[in-house]
């Protein structure tokens, strides 16, 4: 026995059927719950996007899934299909009565600018080792810009590199990307360690590494 929407009268033999309403009909029901205006939040140097308190790479795909938490969306997914000036042409998926239906939409965004902390602490010179290489001014060279590549692979970053006269004293993000450099391409390293400040209750250390090439 077919059913009937209650909107537009069309049959079950005709459309596919959410609830008591066909999938023309309850397409419109859901654009209307569509907010039509979506505050993001985009870091104001790497312009990477923040995601319930976690900055991804600013691509369609985070895009919209920065919308889709703007935007209040359950049991949806955002697909953005074009973007500028401040308003986003959408497509939403809607997960209802264990079936998909889709929703195309636009909505305005205003883009709110933060600084995510990486970007913070490479502005503030932040580091946690110190590496002290020296040697063949040629193999410090390629021991600079793979140790930039290992380290901005791994969401790091390099505060900055004071050319000494003998060699490189190179300023890391992260002493533990350090230490796995290390080990994993089996460089012999002499390692010391300074105090410098309390977290929490929890002594920090800033590593220096001694390398000579």
């Amino acid at each position: 026995m077919p059913i009937f929407c209650p909107i537009c009268n069309k049959s079950s033999a005709q459309s596919r059927f959410f609830g008591a309403f066909c999938e023309s009909c309850m397409a419109q029901k859901l654009k209307r719950e569509i907010p039509k205006h979506a505050r993001i939040y985009q870091c104001r140097f790497c312009e990477r996007l923040k995601i319930k308190g976690t900055f991804y790479d600013y691509d369609k795909n985070s895009l919209g899934r920065a919308l889709n938490v703007a935007m209040g969306l359950k049991d949806a997914k955002v697909i953005v299909e074009d973007f500028k000036s401040g308003w986003a042409d959408v497509k939403i998926i809607f997960h209802r009565e264990g079936e998909n239906i889709e929703v195309k939409a636009g909505v305005s965004v205003k883009v709110a600018h933060e600084t995510c902390q990486k970007c913070y602490r490479i502005s503030a010179g932040y580091y946690q080792g110190v590496i002290q290489v020296r040697g063949n001014r040629m193999k410090m060279e390629r021991f600079v810009e793979g140790l930039k590549r290992y380290v901005e692979r791994r969401d790091g970053f390099i505060s900055k590199i004071e050319d000494q006269q003998n060699g490189y004293d190179i300023y890391v993000s992260d002493k533990s990307v350090a230490n796995s450099f290390f080990v994993e391409r089996k460089i012999k390293v002499e390692k010391s360690f300074r105090f410098y400040g309390m977290k929490r209750g929890v002594k920090l250390y800033r590593n220096t590494y001694a390398v000579h090439l």
